[in-house]
């Protein structure tokens, strides 16, 4: 079964009455571009007439049925994120609206200012690649002091899904993932019960961090914007953190590969203690599981959701060596 849930169009007619509903009924569209790059929201690239700046409006998925239940308010609490973000001195796009009122169109939206300079697509040299990973450290670091008392997912009202306990989010999560995939066939069972049992029986392992940190969880270069000045280059915005949660600095999978510009900036060596290398392989393997139900309901990738699911029971079956 193959069900893309990533993209479900609006009509030029619907994004005109957002559009007015949103700058006032005299604003007119010039041109509206699709824009790709995600795997739950429809976007586009919108020109006004009249209006210097452009914009990103984001429409959040018509069947949340399908989604993860932390992706089901990922829009609601985007402006919230990057308020907390912006307080940290992080550089965040403009939140210019998020309506829920469905009054101009039957879809949940939000409009961001437009912010030219992907990471993926700016052919940096080596050196001006190196200085821009250690301001990304250095904003990753920060991020990682806005702390909550609870461990999950924030919602819009500024309160915590989740538990004063690490071991509980991840247990709801991986159960989660389990039935998911189970569902729909994509994990055999049998692998799916190793999983949930690997993490049940190593609470322990996952409690023994510090206090809840707000963690970005999709720091990747589509979501780094650069832009280059006298020969130099500077992050303009860090965007998309519709995934992030309060928990341990190093769920933080940007954090994973230890490089060396990175680490500079994030001024942090991550934990070399046995305990420390196995959670991080942990928070790996539950990322793989995820993975392999993304990739194929939302994307429709079967080729990406086998390679997801083979990099997870490798993870598992080390896991549970090393555990003996």
């Amino acid at each position: 079964m193959v069900i893309d849930n990533r993209f479900t169009p609006v009509s030029e007619e619907q994004l005109k009455h957002a559009i007015r509903d949103s700058f006032g009924a005299e604003t007119q569209l010039r041109s509206y571009t699709v824009v790709g790059g995600g795997v739950s929201n429809t976007s586009y690239l919108i020109e006004l007439i009249d209006e210097k700046k452009r914009f990103i409006f984001r429409f959040a998925p018509v069947n949340k049925d399908l989604l993860f239940e932390f992706e089901k308010g990922m829009l609601a609490i985007e402006p919230v994120l990057y308020k907390r973000m912006a307080e940290k001195g992080i550089p965040v796009p403009t939140v210019v609206r998020y309506d829920d009122s469905f009054r101009s169109i039957n879809r949940e939206y939000s409009i961001v200012e437009y912010i030219e300079g992907c990471l993926e697509h700016a052919n940096l040299p080596p050196a001006l690649r190196s200085d821009v990973l250690v301001q990304l450290g250095k904003m990753t670091r920060d991020l990682h002091t806005i702390h909550h008392s609870r461990f999950g997912w924030p919602r819009a009202d500024g309160s915590v899904r989740g538990s004063y306990r690490w071991s509980d989010v991840l247990m709801e999560y991986a159960e989660e993932i389990c039935r998911r995939n189970s569902n729909f066939g994509l994990v055999e069972d049998s692998t799916l019960h190793r999983f949930y049992r690997f993490i049940r029986e190593h609470r322990a392992l996952f409690d023994g961090v510090g206090k809840p940190s707000l963690v970005h969880n999709d720091i990747w270069e589509p979501n780094i914007l650069v832009q280059k000045e006298g020969g130099k280059c500077r992050i303009a915005a860090l965007i998309d953190p519709e995934r992030a949660l309060y928990a341990d600095p190093e769920y933080e999978y940007a954090l994973w590969g230890n490089d060396r510009s990175f680490m500079q900036g994030y001024g942090k060596e991550l934990d070399g203690s046995k305990d420390g290398i196995s959670r991080r392989l942990a928070y790996r393997m539950i990322n793989h599981f995820y993975m392999v139900y993304v990739w194929k309901i939302h994307s429709g990738d079967q080729k990406q959701s086998e390679a997801s699911k083979t990099k997870g029971m490798a993870d598992l079956t080390e896991l549970e060596r090393s555990a003996l």
